[in-house]
Order: C-alpha cells, then sequence, then structure tokens
C-alpha cells in the first residue's frame, strides 16, 4: 500500500495548494505526470513539483469521512488504466492563508509538517440510504417515520412531529440511514 501525491497550484491564489493523494495496493509506481495531464488546467494552473518550505496549514477529510471526489477521482483513474483504490484531496495553505481557514474537527484532520498517510480508505462501517417521498405519504406514515415506528425503517427515530414532517415533505424526499 502506497501513498502518493499530486500538488497543483492557482496562478491566482499562490499561498494555496490542492493535493491529489492517491492510494495503490502493494508495490506500484503510479505515473503522476499521465494524471497530472487530466487533473488540472495549465492555463490557470500548474503542477507544483517541489512543496514550498515554510510553515503551512494543510487539511484534509478524516479517514472516517469519504471524501465527496473520491469516486469522480477513482473512475477518472480507472478510465487512464491506473489502479487506484483510494483518494482524497486536501489543501494546504502558506502565509497569511493559514490563518483564515475554518476546519470541523469532527470531519478534517489538519497537519503543519508533512502528513505521513498510512492509508485514505474510509475507516469504519458505512450506513446506506434509503429515499422516502414524503409528499407520497399519509400523515399516519409521516408520524410513524417521524417517530421511529414506520415498518420500512423501525428504530430510526428521527424525532420529527406530524408538523415538522410536513415541512420535510416542502423538499420532496429525505433520505434516512438505515439501522
Amino acid at each position: 500500500m502506497a501513498v502518493h501525491r499530486l500538488a497543483i497550484g492557482t496562478r491566482s491564489h499562490p499561498d494555496v495548494i490542492t493535493i491529489f493523494n492517491f492510494e495503490t495496493e502493494g508495490v506500484v509506481t503510479l505515473d503522476i505526470q499521465t494524471i497530472a495531464n487530466h487533473f488540472f488546467d495549465p492555463v490557470v494552473e500548474y503542477q507544483v513539483d517541489d512543496l514550498p518550505e515554510g510553515s503551512f496549514l494543510e487539511v484534509m477529510y478524516h479517514n472516517g469521512v469519504i471524501d465527496p471526489a473520491q469516486g469522480s477521482i477513482l473512475e477518472a483513474c480507472a478510465s487512464l488504466g491506473l489502479s487506484v483504490v483510494a483518494a482524497k484531496v486536501s489543501k494546504r495553505y502558506y502565509g497569511p492563508a493559514r490563518n483564515d481557514v475554518y476546519f470541523n474537527r469532527m470531519v478534517h484532520v489538519q497537519f503543519t509538517s508533512e502528513p505521513h498517510l498510512d492509508t485514505l480508505r474510509p475507516r469504519g462501517n458505512r450506513k446506506g440510504m434509503e429515499l422516502f417521498d414524503l409528499t407520497a405519504m399519509s400523515d399516519d406514515e409521516l408520524i410513524s417515520l417521524g417517530n421511529g415506528s414506520h415498518p420500512r425503517r423501525p428504530n430510526c427515530d428521527l424525532s420529527l412531529n406530524l408538523v415538522q414532517m410536513k415541512k420535510c415533505a416542502n423538499s420532496r424526499n429525505v433520505w434516512v440511514s438505515r439501522t
């Protein structure tokens, strides 16, 4: 298992660098240049071969959270014939840009020195989701879904009353975690 990194800078914000992190299984040499040619626009961005020296703050999703970009990155790598098993995107901030970064400790991990990434694979068990069309549900069905007694979703208490469920129905659909 190896983690490879591709750093991309933007011409308009040279103090912020996007880093694509790719995990491969076994001893695999990943052709970063092949990937680079597909992951940035040379008109507004450039590949950073050597990351700048100095203080920085790097932020990425921690391994308990699936990076929303991972699916697209894995698909792009597969289309290039590259075997990548996991991916995450991080942002590295230099200079004054470091002071303006907000991150959520529940979702993100931060680094102030070069990270040692053993794996990018999400940890834990992902719960499936189920879509409910609330606009098609009766008041009794809305109540049962709201209080955790719905036959398709027992013990999934949303702690919502009928009025609150009807407000949710105005947004058409609700995804509910499978228990």
